[in-house]
């Protein structure tokens, strides 16, 4: 079925790539409920959600795409979300909505020519762009939640919090 041998590999070799594949991911599992529960979400809920969508996903890429791709939530929209539930003023369920939504307009975008004209049209150096600044997103959330930087509620901007070694945080 996975023509592994026509790959020039071996059920063992496949074996160790894909444990080394969940090692990878399994952070995944402890990151996702912890972001997305200090939006309000029940935390036990977003475990299951988060393993199931992970099993689900990666068994499609195997089953149907016949890929060796483990695909889990990814941590660029988790990000979106949480800002948009943060920042923004929505509540968690409406950013739920949007971006169920969002995701069944690109899914059904998929299945056009659009979708590939889209992707030409954009410049490799804004598609590099895009990344690193979720990238620099996600590092900036994790400050906020590790409490490193710190929101003004006035100002509506954000500093660095104070390092306090007698209570050993980074909590001012």
């Amino acid at each position: 079925m996975f023509q592994v041998a026509g790959h020039g590999s071996t059920p063992y070799a496949e074996t160790g790539a894909g444990l080394t594949a969940f090692q990878s991911m399994v952070s995944v599992l402890a990151v996702v409920p912890n972001l997305l529960s200090g939006a309000g979400m029940p935390r036990d809920a977003l475990f299951t959600a988060t393993a199931l969508a992970t099993v689900a996903a990666t068994a499609l890429m195997a089953l149907v795409a016949n890929l060796p791709f483990a695909a889990a939530p990814g941590m660029g929209i988790i990000g979106l979300f949480l800002v948009a539930v943060t920042d923004m003023g929505f509540t968690w369920q409406q950013a739920l909505a949007a971006a169920f939504l969002s995701g069944a307009l690109f899914f059904a975008l998929s299945f056009t020519p659009l979708r590939e004209k889209i992707i030409r049209e954009v410049p490799g150096p804004l598609k590099s762009s895009v990344t690193a600044g979720i990238g620099v997103l996600i590092v900036h959330i994790g400050f906020r939640q590790s409490g490193i930087v710190e929101a003004d509620p006035a100002s509506g901007t954000y500093s660095w919090a104070s390092w306090s070694p007698g209570r050993g945080s980074w909590r001012s």
